[in-house]
């Protein structure tokens, strides 16, 4: 309750502010600055990813969009430095103090990698089905010229500042913390199911039959996860190195049900 749910919130306005901040919107100064501290003091784990997140944006894209919406009182690099020593003055301080790297591990490639294929089991399963989707993708592309906007729109420039907080997320939990935990990924679920709303939007306007399959199919059951690993076993090179040989698909909402009752 801390840690974690603030963090969705604080980590969502954030960006929403962030968005008006390009569009230089009233007092979006100071509105992106009391965010982004007030995520920082609730989650400074969180706060790392979303801020070097809209930071790059901002370098590398961030700074070109809309420029006319920009008061004649600001140009966006003086802006974008107002928000930054003003997060700096209220945070820096605490992050010394706290000795915020005090919980990074050693860095090496065992541990790094370690890190990427738990995080990638983890959305996988519980999250965005990644591979069920690459490979529809794979096969169907048609929808990917469409699925995130048209060049020049909002929908595509918003689905830019996604691809950066995911990827800078993904590094960071990759790259940072000494342990690995499911709670982690908390403040990246809500980007990740956005895109999964997108891909089943396009799936529906293709075909109604499917979408309600794919829709079934992901939530009554975990075949998407353990379908894989029961065809993979079938192959007796592959089967010593399957964690789990034997895994057979669950139903976990009823699962979850009958834990509730």
């Amino acid at each position: 309750c801390r840690y974690y749910a603030p963090s969705v919130l604080l980590s969502l306005w954030s960006v929403g502010a962030y968005w008006r901040f390009l569009r230089g919107g009233p007092r979006s100064v100071r509105e992106l600055a009391a965010a982004l501290i007030l995520l920082f003091h609730a989650n400074h784990g969180a706060f790392a990813p979303v801020a070097a997140a809209l930071a790059a944006h901002f370098i590398f894209d961030g700074a070109r969009i809309n420029p006319g919406a920009v008061p004649p009182r600001g140009k966006p690099w003086g802006r974008a430095l107002l928000v930054a020593a003003a997060v700096l003055a209220f945070t820096l301080p605490f992050a010394l103090y706290l000795q915020s790297g005090q919980h990074h591990g050693e860095l090496s490639w065992r541990e790094i990698r370690h890190h990427a294929e738990f995080y990638f089991r983890q959305v996988n399963k519980f999250v965005l089905p990644v591979l069920p989707w690459g490979i529809l993708l794979a096969l169907w592309r048609p929808p990917l010229r469409t699925l995130f906007g048209e060049r020049g729109t909002d929908l595509r420039r918003t689905c830019r500042i996604a691809a950066w907080l995911i990827g800078m997320g993904f590094l960071f939990l990759t790259l940072g913390p000494l342990q690995r935990h499911f709670r982690y990924l908390i403040f990246l679920i809500p980007w990740l199911l956005l895109i999964e709303a997108a891909l089943l939007r396009a799936l529906f306007h293709r075909s109604w039959a499917l979408g309600v399959a794919a829709l079934l199919l992901f939530v009554l059951t975990d075949l998407h996860y353990t379908g894989p690993s029961a065809l993979a076993a079938q192959i007796p090179a592959l089967r010593s190195r399957l964690s789990s040989p034997d895994a057979k698909p669950r139903a976990l909402i009823l699962e979850l049900a009958g834990e509730l009752t």
